[in-house]
């Protein structure tokens, strides 16, 4: 999997992305073949639009991708990388020299794009077509490629929803399993990419995991119908799900990915005193996530 057609670059000021959301979707989950030729066989359509409401949402079978939203996950998917990274120079030396978090700026500047105002930009991440070749640009690329993916899925489950007239007859259920249904289209048949590419399980797990993770923060703390609300599950919550998914599966990764990103957004917790006992990085990734979002 070399490639993923984007949609940052060359963008029209609005226009149709059916066919090129049709192929990320693909190519981000070939397996899923048959699913996606349903979704897409009851005629929805996704058009790129500017301004306006700075979410994703489907209406009329329409569903519409801001220009916004991709900006802010690729804000999301920048900076949790570079953080994870810089995670695991402390693991291997508790005493090296590492860069400053950049999440919370991320976050900052996505913020500012949901409020409509013109984002402070952190310096330490390059626009979409500033992006710098090599193995790391490349994970960026592909990390914020499947998390827009995982985000598009959880709405096409508001539309499939709608469509059929079957939505749980609570918006915080309702919610619950658009999550489910992203999570499980990434994460469901794994084996069968493996038997399809040859792939490490492991690798594919954890990869679709952490993208999984960033496009779930965006999807429950930026999208502005998405603040916590009596309609709207916590954020907590919802990664809680995300964990309990992933469970003990093999996910190269995930989990110290997971650590970085929680930590890095609520700092005062990695210098919190760890009375549990860890001996996983699943472990400190629970723990992290217990005190995290209060």
């Amino acid at each position: 999997m070399s490639y993923f057609p984007h949609l940052l670059e060359a963008l029209p000021e609005s226009g149709d992305v059916t066919k090129a959301t049709l192929e990320l979707l693909w190519r981000a989950a070939p397996e899923q073949v048959k699913e996606l030729d349903e979704i897409f066989a009851a005629g929805i359509q996704v058009r790129i639009s500017h301004g306006g409401t700075p979410s994703l949402g489907v209406a009329f079978n329409v569903l519409q991708i801001p220009i916004e939203a991709l900006q802010q996950l690729w804000l999301l998917a920048h900076a949790a990388w570079a953080d994870f990274l810089e995670f695991e120079k402390l693991k291997a030396d508790r005493n090296a020299l590492v860069e400053k978090s950049l999440i919370l700026e991320a976050v900052a500047a996505a913020q500012s794009l949901s409020k409509g105002e013109v984002p402070q930009w952190p310096t330490g991440i390059p626009s979409f077509s500033e992006a710098k070749e090599g193995d790391q640009a490349k994970a960026v690329r592909v990390l914020y490629a499947m998390a827009v993916a995982w985000a598009i899925l959880h709405e096409m489950q508001h539309a499939k929803f709608y469509e059929n007239a079957d939505k749980p007859n609570e918006p915080i259920d309702e919610e619950i399993q658009c999550d489910e249904y992203a999570a499980d289209f990434l994460l469901g048949k794994i084996e069968k990419y493996f038997e399809l590419t040859g792939e490490p399980v492991d690798h594919v797990r954890g990869k679709r995991a952490m993208s999984a993770l960033v496009g779930l923060y965006y999807i429950a703390k930026l999208s502005p119908e998405n603040s916590v609300s009596e309609t709207h599950p916590p954020i907590q919550m919802r990664i809680r799900l995300l964990f309990d998914r992933i469970g003990s599966q093999p996910a190269i990764h995930f989990w110290g990915f997971a650590t970085a990103l929680i930590c890095g957004l609520n700092p005062d917790i990695a210098s919190t005193p760890i009375s549990e006992v860890v001996v996983s990085s699943r472990d400190l990734a629970s723990v992290a996530l217990d005190k995290a979002f209060k």
